[in-house]
């Protein structure tokens, strides 16, 4: 998995390097976030904020290819969660529109309560993203998205204690505010 990241990334720069000046390819950059808060009668209030920081290249003919890096913070009165993820993007735009597969070739989570601690590791996965750009200007967009993740964990620690392989899988539907650079 790693190889193919480091291939995918060389790739990227690569095709930069010869890239042809025009308005539609470029080098782009489109950081997007959420924040959720939910509760229930057992506990109080829980807060979530995922964070997606994308950057990659869009060719002439719309194809976009790029890494994904995410973060997912969450904490309540008894609860906190860590889980940071790293990946391949590939996708296609399509006027205002685009659609991006990512692969999460790793990610790591960690789960806090009072009782114990949770760290899941060697996590891989995937990310569908669906994207409508307002734009604002000829480099600037307000983005718009609805994201699929599904993330599973191979390696699981309980409050230090031995790593033990299981499969525990974590997946969320979230819709994301944003913006696009493109340089």
């Amino acid at each position: 998995m790693k190889r193919l990241f480091v291939i995918s990334l060389f790739l990227l720069v690569c095709q930069t390097a010869f890239a042809q000046s025009n308005d539609k390819a470029g080098i782009v950059v489109f950081p997007s976030f959420v924040f959720s808060s939910d509760s229930s009668v057992n506990e109080s209030s829980r807060n979530h904020f995922l964070f997606d920081f994308r950057s990659g290249y869009i060719n002439d003919a719309g194809l976009y290819f790029g890494v994904l890096f995410t973060s997912m913070t969450g904490n309540g009165s008894n609860y906190s969660v860590n889980q940071t993820t790293l990946g391949n993007s590939f996708g296609y735009f399509l006027g205002n529109f685009g659609a991006i597969l990512s692969l999460h070739l790793t990610a790591k989570r960690k789960e806090k309560s009072l009782a114990q601690t949770v760290t899941l590791s060697e996590g891989i996965g995937f990310q569908f993203d669906f994207l409508y750009l307002v734009p604002l200007s000829s480099w600037f967009s307000l983005d718009l998205i609805l994201s699929y993740r599904n993330i599973n964990f191979d390696k699981q620690q309980i409050s230090g204690g031995n790593l033990q392989a299981v499969s525990q899988n974590t997946s969320n539907f979230s819709p994301f505010l944003g913006f696009l650079i493109h340089f």
